[in-house]
C-alpha cells in the first residue's frame, strides 16, 4: 500500500467464518525525504587576463572546473561565453575573443538542480594586423534583400511607424509616417528628420570582434532586419551626438529608456558574439544592477523539422520587482514578468506564422493553448495547438505570458515553435527555463 510521510497505523483484521474477528496494529513511519542540495560549483584559476600568443586576434584558452553534489551526482557540464553556450566537459579549450569575455561553468546535478560560476577573462589584442575600420565594408548604401524596391532604411521605418506610412508612387520610398523616437521620447511625422541608427554602432562593432568577419557578414550586420532594436529610427540629432560611442560614453537624454537601451545592447552583442570593454562593462552592469551573465536572457538556436541546424532564435526573460536586468530565478514574493521572443530566419520575414508553446510539467508535456488551456502533448507535430496562430514577422516578436506572482517549487521548462503558412517548422531543441524558489 501506498503510505504518507510521517507516522501511519496499519491494522490488520482477520475474520473466521463463524464471524469472530482478531485484529492487530502496527506504526509505521515514512522519513520524509532531505531537500535536493544545490552542487557546488568553481572555475580554476578565477579572473585572469591572458595575453596575444599568435598575432591575431581572438586566443585558445584552456579552462577547467571543479563540481561536488553533497546528495548525487553531477550529469552536465556546460561552458557558456557571454551567455552562449561554447563547450561541454569538466575541461575545455574555448576560443575567446580580443576584450572582456564573462565565462561560466553551469553543472546540473541528477535531480535537475543547478549552479553556476563565473569568471571574466581579458584576451590581449594583437600588436599588428587588425583591420582598421571602414565604413564602407560595412556599409555602402542600405540593402535591398528582398528585391521589392524597398531597401533597408525604409523598411525600419515602415515596421516602426506607429501608423501606416504614407509611401512614393512607385512603393519604394516611406513619405510620412509616426515615429516615436526612444531617444528623446519625442515624435515626428517626416522621416526627413530620422536617422536609421545600429544600436551597437559599426565601429563599436569592428573594434569587438567585427573586424575580422567576411564583408557579407559585416554587411548582414549593418541592415539586419531580424533583430527588432538591432535598427531603430531615432532623431537624427540625437544619433550624430552618440556617434560610435558605447553606453561609457553616450546614454540617450530619455533617461526612462537607459534600461532597455543597454538591454538591447547586450542582445545585440551576444546574438554577433561581440565583446565588451572594461568601462562598457562596468556602465551596463552599473544600469542593470547585475553582471551581464546574470542578466542575459535564456537563449537557443532552433533547428528545423526537416533540415536541421537553423538560424532562428528562441529566449525566455523574467524581470522581477523594479529590477532592469533579467533573472533566471525568483522568490514566490517577487512580482514577474515573464516573456518569450521569437528571431525567425531572415528568409522567412514578412511570413504568416503559427506560435507554438509546450510546458514540461512533472515529466509530462503540455501544450498551452492560446487561451491557457494546457493539452496532454504526445510529441506529435500535428497535434499541435497554436498559442498565437497568423501573427505575421516582419522582425523579431516578442510577447508576455506572464505576469503577477507564481506559485513557489514551479520550474518552468518551456519548449517553443513556429511554423510557416508554407509548413516550414522550427524548434528549440532543449527546453528555455526558468525558476521560482520558495
Amino acid at each position: 500500500m501506498s503510505l504518507s510521510d510521517g507516522a501511519t497505523t496499519v491494522t490488520f483484521k482477520a475474520t473466521d467464518n463463524d464471524g469472530d474477528a482478531s485484529s492487530t496494529s502496527v506504526s509505521i513511519t515514512v522519513n520524509v525525504p532531505s531537500p535536493n542540495s544545490q552542487p557546488l560549483v568553481a572555475i580554476i584559476d578565477g579572473d585572469r587576463s591572458i595575453g596575444d600568443t599568435n598575432n591575431a586576434a581572438g586566443e585558445l584558452v584552456s579552462l577547467s572546473g571543479s563540481a561536488s553534489d553533497s546528495d548525487g551526482q553531477i550529469v552536465s557540464y556546460e561552458w557558456l561565453v557571454n551567455a552562449t553556450i561554447a563547450g561541454i566537459g569538466v575541461d575545455v579549450e574555448l576560443t575567446l575573443a580580443d576584450g572582456i569575455n564573462q565565462v561560466s561553468l553551469r553543472v546540473t546535478d541528477n535531480n535537475g538542480a543547478s549552479s553556476v560560476a563565473s569568471v571574466s577573462i581579458t584576451v590581449g589584442a594583437p600588436s599588428s594586423g587588425f583591420p582598421d575600420y571602414n565604413r564602407s565594408d560595412y556599409l555602402t548604401n542600405w540593402l535591398d534583400r528582398d528585391s521589392d524596391c524597398i531597401d533597408t532604411r525604409d523598411e525600419v521605418l515602415m515596421i516602426e511607424s506607429a501608423i501606416s506610412p504614407t509611401l512614393s508612387s512607385d512603393g519604394c520610398d516611406v513619405l510620412s509616417g509616426l515615429w516615436n523616437d526612444s531617444y528623446t521620447g519625442t515624435s515626428f511625422t517626416n522621416p526627413s528628420d530620422l536617422d536609421v541608427d545600429h544600436l551597437v554602432p559599426l565601429k563599436e562593432a569592428h573594434d569587438s570582434g567585427a573586424a575580422l568577419w567576411s564583408t557579407d557578414r559585416k554587411r548582414e550586420y549593418a541592415n539586419d532586419l531580424a533583430t527588432a532594436h538591432a535598427l531603430i529610427a531615432v532623431d537624427l540629432s540625437a544619433n550624430r551626438s552618440k556617434g560610435s560611442r558605447d553606453p561609457a560614453a553616450w546614454l540617450p537624454t530619455n533617461t526612462a529608456y537607459h534600461c532597455e537601451y543597454v538591454r538591447n545592447w547586450v542582445d545585440v552583442k551576444n546574438k554577433y558574439g561581440l565583446t565588451y570593454d572594461e568601462a562598457e562593462l562596468t556602465a551596463i552592469e552599473s544600469i542593470l544592477g547585475k553582471t551581464i551573465t546574470e542578466s542575459s536572457k535564456s537563449e537557443v538556436m532552433g533547428i528545423r523539422s526537416v533540415s536541421g541546424d537553423s538560424s532562428a532564435r528562441f529566449a525566455l526573460s523574467m524581470t522581477k520587482n523594479s529590477e532592469c536586468g533579467y533573472s533566471a530565478e525568483a522568490q514566490t514574493t517577487d512580482s514577474l514578468k515573464i516573456s518569450v521572443s521569437i528571431t525567425p530566419e531572415e528568409a522567412q520575414l514578412d511570413k504568416t506564422f503559427d506560435i507554438f508553446l509546450v510546458l514540461s510539467l512533472n515529466s509530462q508535456l503540455l501544450i498551452l493553448s492560446g487561451t491557457g488551456v494546457l493539452i496532454p502533448f504526445n510529441g506529435n507535430i500535428a497535434d499541435l495547438v497554436p498559442f498565437v496562430d497568423d501573427v505575421r514577422l516582419s522582425q523579431s516578436f516578442e510577447f508576455t505570458l506572464f505576469e503577477g506572482l507564481l506559485s513557489p517549487g514551479i520550474d518552468l521548462s518551456l519548449f517553443v515553435a513556429y511554423m510557416t503558412t508554407d509548413g516550414e517548422f522550427v524548434f528549440t531543441p532543449a527546453p528555455l527555463s526558468l525558476k521560482v524558489n520558495d
